[in-house]
């Protein structure tokens, strides 16, 4: 989620009581088709959105004061479902889906969204129900895995984001491919309503669960990246823009190594606007060169995507800004660095520093990481071995690391969750780790940068990197 938009929400996030995460982050579609199969490309057409949807509005990008900022309760899971995962359920012949899923689902919960059938993940033929005690509201979710003559229940994995007091409401569920296998991925796009009067919006995330190693996992930093995408369409073309799915076209022959026959240069760009405020905008893009790949260019493409992306909210977000607002010396600047040792690993950190009226100036980095022997976009989850429990590790290292800086930590920022570990690079010391701004500490502190070395992950990282 862009950085400005979560500034706008800070009132709305301090006023909470408790934002803890609730169960399963899992959601169906509004309009998808019973049957939905796995094709090469992403089935545009599986999932359309609500008919009735508000206009896509963007919030007021304030970011928010120190003096306000206090560390809030660790995020909990929600309470276990009654019942327990790995189940195994009959369908009765002649059985609707939705009665299906109302006569299994725990008591008390009623469905967040029609259950659907469709093919990805572990195979064909799987069913997502998506659930919770009030619609709208927070849900949970499972998938239903044909095993024989029954289902085999599989829990989707909580996000923290999926904040228990928002009136989530599920707008669609489909399927695309995100990973280089042939399975696709499944995709929960949900919001909910946030604010009123001329600067109310819509809150939207995208969950993306894909199936390794006998479950489903949630890729939080595709979440995070795919940012308010919505539509369904949006969405598809936003994973294509970022370099998610299968490579298109032919790599050349030969290998491409950073600090050989590959570099890293920059493209500048600089403009001035005066409506609706006097702002000024001024970019620095990487741009990897020395070859014109179809994996060089995919890796271009992302990083651009994602800079026009920001730009896009940048401006936007003074559009919403209230007329006579006294914000002088509006402006985004945009830098990045490779941050990755010569290799056939690209780790590349975008930074962002603007400021759009409020009590200070707002910093934050976004990170690329890309595979260029393979062609593929890496998840932080394709480092380490299947079933590696590798979050806890990381962040106990990452708090005691925090503490020795004698900082005032906000412990939910290290709960060892995918939300809390989105921002990271492959260096030369080990897996660097990037927090921005109030994501474990207070603004005064500033962002905070960890470098996890590479002896402490052993026995987990997979042979393939770092290299």
């Amino acid at each position: 989620m862009r950085a400005w938009t979560l500034c706008a929400l800070c009132a709305l996030l301090l006023a909470a009581c408790n934002p803890s995460p609730v169960a399963p982050a899992t959601v169906a579609p509004t309009a998808v088709p019973p049957q939905a199969t796995a094709t090469a490309a992403p089935p545009v057409t599986a999932t359309a959105p609500a008919a009735t949807r508000p206009p896509e509005a963007s919030a007021t990008p304030q970011p928010p004061a120190t003096a306000t900022v206090a560390p809030s309760p660790a995020p909990t899971q929600a309470p276990p479902s009654p019942t327990p995962a790995g189940e195994l359920f009959v369908r009765e012949a002649g059985e609707t889906l939705d009665v299906f899923a109302r006569r299994i689902i725990p008591d008390g919960m009623q469905l967040a969204h029609p259950a659907l059938e469709g093919d990805f993940g572990p195979g064909a033929g799987n069913i997502v129900m998506l659930f919770g005690e009030t619609v709208p509201g927070p849900y949970a979710g499972w998938v239903l895995v044909p095993e024989g003559e029954a289902y085999r229940q599989y829990d989707l994995p909580a996000s923290a984001h999926l904040w228990s007091w928002a009136e989530w409401e599920v707008q669609a569920v489909t399927f695309a491919l995100v990973d280089t296998d042939a399975r696709p991925e499944l995709l929960v796009l949900s919001d909910f309503a946030s604010g009123s009067g001329p600067h109310a919006t819509r809150v939207r995330y995208t969950w993306v669960y894909r199936w390794r190693a006998g479950e489903f996992q949630y890729l939080a930093e595709v979440t995070d990246a795919l940012g308010s995408a919505f539509p369904a369409r949006a969405v598809f073309e936003r994973l294509s823009e970022l370099g998610y799915g299968p490579l298109e076209g032919t790599p050349a022959a030969g290998e491409l190594r950073l600090g050989e026959n590959l570099g890293l240069t920059y493209t500048a760009y600089t403009e001035t606007g005066t409506v609706p405020y006097t702002y000024t905008l001024t970019t620095r893009t990487p741009v990897l060169e020395g070859s014109d790949d179809v994996r060089v260019a995919r890796v271009n493409r992302a990083i651009l995507a994602l800079v026009q992306y920001e730009v896009t909210g940048f401006k936007d977000g003074l559009a919403d800004l209230p007329v006579g607002a006294p914000f002088a010396g509006t402006y985004l600047d945009v830098n990045g660095s490779l941050e990755s040792p010569p290799g056939t690993v690209a780790s590349i950190k975008l930074y962002f520093h603007g400021y759009t009226g409020g009590a200070h100036p707002y910093h934050y980095a976004r990170t690329v990481n890309y595979d260029l022997a393979t062609g593929r976009m890496l998840l932080l989850d394709d480092l380490f071995q299947p079933g590696a429990d590798y979050l806890p590790v990381i962040s106990d290292y990452c708090r005691e690391e925090l503490l020795s800086r004698e900082i005032s930590l906000f412990e939910e920022g290290l709960v060892p969750v995918p939300d809390n570990f989105t921002h990271w690079s492959l260096v030369a010391e080990g897996l660097q780790i990037t927090f921005n701004e109030y994501d474990v500490a207070a603004y005064v502190f500033g962002p905070q940068i960890v470098v996890v070395p590479y002896e402490l992950l052993q026995g987990m990282l997979v042979d393939t990197y770092p290299r």
